[in-house]
């Protein structure tokens, strides 16, 4: 896997704020002073790889400093494809990972990233690719022996955590043991005691013939009982599936008594039938109900004189003019809504109600500064160099002067439209320009819908008091409160005009016309009557009952016999097949009630030889036990074994804890060597290379690590200088990068790592990094400010 960082856009982290970092080169130097934000840099790109730090004890959380929205994004190339992977939320951290060919999601982003970085984890990644100066500095704080440990383990990543482990193990075995005869530690204690208790027991050996041959008869009878009482379970049990036969045998009975009175019935009304004899029924006793009713109405329907009095010119004019009103409230309203839609869009493109201020006149002229002026002055910044160039290179400041002040007017006019854009939710600036007079007119647009709304509801009150004596002398019923209200009562009260002069004049007509069509109506149903009747007699026939009433008494002795086969069946699943097999051949219950209290005679016999048993072995431990109490032997012995069983315990969590420590090592020290010889050959480059071929090679020798001059001197490390410790330490660390660039490769992060070096080899060291980054790509965080010529350099 190879991977390079393109740029990094950073939301809010620590110092940083809406910065953006864009990476061209391979090997990287970004420059700056103390708390310039290199080290919030370098964490920001940790972070985006392996997730936000955790607030615990005191580490940097890096929350941003002016409130900004925690996070960024950071575009990274796996293989040449470029990803975008962003992170925002310090506690809830979010993570999403797209790829920029085709602006598609990762599914399954910490999954996705954890593969691509494979086998890397955070700390396998600071343990190769990412040191500072405080990681070199920590070199001269260690002793001897762990200094050579840690350079010497340097091939097995993550081992510094394994070799604290280790040394925390050979510590706790240390307090509990020491060589010296005087010793106070537990496991001294424990053997000098473990001493006595053998002399002690030593000399009350002669007593033991007697104890042995008595705890022999006593095992002898505690065989004996246990035969017995493994008897006495195996009868318990029997007895247990005894008792479960007679109760199952019970149940057998009550399901065969069941199956006696069951009887099977040959005529079975299907489900189908049944609902539709409901169904017929149902329908019947409708038209029943109808026929009755109409006929009921025809008997109450006779002429009565309808007295409608009302002024039919008063009402008509009443309602001409509340339809007039009703025009003109229908436009003001269509005008209201008109004035709402451009109100409600204008919302939407702000995204709220809360309108951001207009563009202020600075404001507009810093985002209209003519392009056409830059472009000019960029020409002229081009025609300038050129002449000055070729007649007067001294002039050359004139066009370099004007190419800055084309820049600025540039910056300055983007800069603008930056901080309106902001101001408008990140529209487009030409779309905020579109939108001025809009915003400007949008409290006009809401004072204009207010007296709209007045408009409205004072005609509408109007159209009410008008209305109301017309609709007293319809009699009608209408409840006024809104324009759809008084458009439906509208209609109401014409429909209601217009039914009362038709009535008035065609109300025989009318009469003589429902007489008719109840008869009709009584004919149909009556039809409906004589159809439903011919379809039950035939559903009577085919079950051979002669009414309703037998039909349902033939239908409800079907699903009680139904019921009945239902609980003979769950009866009979409760019961084994081999119980049902065996029940078929018992005549009665009394048969296993006869087996049952041969069982309890058994066992009553049992536990009589149970109790004789017991109580001869009680007789022998007596006996045993005044014979030890005599010699208290058994409880030296007892002593002896439990000195002996804490003795071995405590030395097997001794041992267990010295082995611990060593098999740590020596894991550490083989996983190391793994790659050792590789690693090693480039780090004796590197280092010659650092010290300017002063030392030639390193040597490993067991745990111990030497490096030889050019004349062939050794020199162990603990007689090298600070700075040359810290070169070694560099060379081995960079090795091991380049060995396993086979499994990973990834950017390497140095910050302020070379403070001890004098001036030649930090040059020395620049070259290497040089060198390096045309295979994995190097960013290099100093406070340095040379090398300009020979590096790409961000300052910060």
């Amino acid at each position: 896997m190879s991977m390079k960082i393109k740029r990094i856009q950073i939301n809010g982290f620590g110092r940083w704020s809406q910065k953006t970092f864009d990476f061209v080169s391979d090997f990287q130097a970004i420059v700056g002073q103390n708390e310039s934000g290199k080290s919030t840099l370098r964490a920001f790109m940790v972070s985006m790889l392996f997730g936000f730090p955790t607030k615990k004890g005191q580490t940097n959380v890096y929350t941003p400093k002016d409130g900004s929205s925690y996070g960024g994004s950071m575009v990274v190339d796996f293989f040449g494809q470029s990803f975008e992977i962003k992170r925002v939320g310090r506690v809830k951290s979010v993570l999403t990972i797209k790829s920029l060919a085709d602006d598609q999601f990762v599914e399954t982003p910490e999954k996705w990233l954890e593969e691509q970085l494979a086998p890397l984890d955070r700390q396998m990644f600071d343990a190769i690719f990412n040191f500072s100066q405080q990681d070199l500095a920590q070199i001269s704080q260690l002793a001897v022996p762990d200094l050579k440990q840690l350079l010497l383990n340097i091939g097995a990543p993550g081992s510094n955590y394994w070799l604290k482990i280790a040394q925390q193990i050979d510590k706790e075995a240390s307090r509990q043991y020491t060589q010296r005869k005087t010793g106070q530690r537990a496991l001294n204690i424990l053997a000098k005691q473990y001493n006595q208790q053998q002399v002690i027991l030593n000399e009350k050996s002669k007593d033991v013939v007697l104890y042995v041959n008595r705890q022999q008869a006593i095992t002898d009878q505690q065989a004996t009982v246990t035969t017995l009482r493994n008897a006495m379970s195996a009868l318990d049990s029997e007895l247990q599936q005894q008792q479960e036969l007679i109760q199952s045998f019970s149940l057998f009975e009550a399901a065969q008594a069941i199956k006696s009175h069951s009887v099977i019935s040959k005529r079975i009304i299907s489900e189908t039938d049944m609902s539709e004899f409901n169904r017929l029924q149902a329908l019947d006793n409708i038209a029943i109900q109808k026929i009755a009713q109409l006929k009921e109405q025809i008997t109450d329907n006779k002429p009565s004189e309808q007295k409608i009095t009302f002024m039919a010119d008063d009402v008509n004019k009443r309602l001409k003019r509340a339809q007039v009103v009703m025009q003109r409230m229908t436009l003001l309203l269509n005008s209201r809504n008109d004035l709402v839609k451009q109100q409600r869009a204008l919302e939407r493109q702000i995204g709220g109600q809360n309108l951001p201020s207009l563009i202020t006149v600075s404001e507009q002229k810093m985002i209209n500064y003519p392009k056409q002026q830059i472009l000019f002055l960029g020409i002229l910044t081009g025609i300038t160099a050129v002449i000055a160039y070729f007649l007067i290179k001294p002039a050359l400041i004139l066009p370099l002067l004007i190419g800055l002040y084309t820049g600025y007017k540039y910056w300055v006019s983007q800069h603008a439209i930056e901080t309106v854009r902001h101001r408008y939710a990140n529209l487009p600036i030409e779309t905020i320009q579109g939108m001025q007079g809009a915003i400007k007119s949008y409290p006009q647009t809401k004072q204009q819908i207010l007296e709209i709304d007045k408009g409205i509801s004072k005609q509408l009150q109007q159209a009410i008091v008008d209305l109301e004596p017309a609709i007293e002398q319809l009699q009608l019923s209408v409840s006024i409160k809104t324009i759809d209200d008084l458009e439906f009562a509208l209609i109401d009260i014409q429909q209601a005009f217009n039914h009362a002069q038709l009535t008035r004049s065609n109300s025989t007509t009318l009469r003589v016309q429902q007489q008719q069509q109840l008869l009709r109506e009584i004919a149909v149903y009556e039809k409906q009557h004589e159809e439903h009747v011919h379809d039950l007699y035939a559903l009577y026939d085919k079950y051979d009952v002669a009414n309703a009433d037998n039909f349902k008494l033939l239908y409800h002795d079907q699903q009680s016999q139904t019921r009945q086969q239902q609980r003979y069946s769950d009866m009979m699943n409760q019961l084994p097949v081999e119980q049902q097999t065996q029940f078929t051949k018992i005549k009665n219950s009394s048969e296993l009630t006869i087996k049952q209290r041969t069982l309890d005679s058994k066992k009553a016999t049992l536990q009589s030889d149970i109790v004789v048993a017991e109580t001869k072995l009680s007789d022998l431990k007596a006996e045993q036990r005044k014979l030890i109490n005599e010699d208290q032997f058994a409880t030296l012995q007892q002593d002896f074994m439990n000195e002996q069983t804490a003795l071995i315990a405590q030395f097997g969590g001794y041992l267990a804890e010295k082995l611990t420590g060593k098999w740590i090592t020596q894991a550490l020290t083989l996983a190391s060597k793994n790659r050792l010889p590789k690693m090693q050959a480039i780090a004796v480059n590197l280092f010659s290379k650092l010290t300017n071929e002063r030392y030639t090679n390193i040597k490993f020798s067991g745990d111990d690590i030497v490096v030889m001059t050019a004349d062939h001197q050794a020199f162990n490390i603990v007689e090298l200088s600070t700075g040359t410790q810290e070169q070694l330490y560099v060379a081995l660390r960079l090795a091991l990068s380049q060995v396993i660039a086979d499994v990973v490769s990834v950017p390497i992060l140095i910050d302020d790592g070379f403070v001890n070096f004098d001036q030649q080899r930090r040059d020395n060291m620049i070259i290497i990094l040089k060198s390096l980054s045309t295979n994995q790509q190097v960013f290099y965080f100093t406070t340095e400010r040379y090398h300009y010529d020979q590096l790409n350099v961000l300052d910060l």
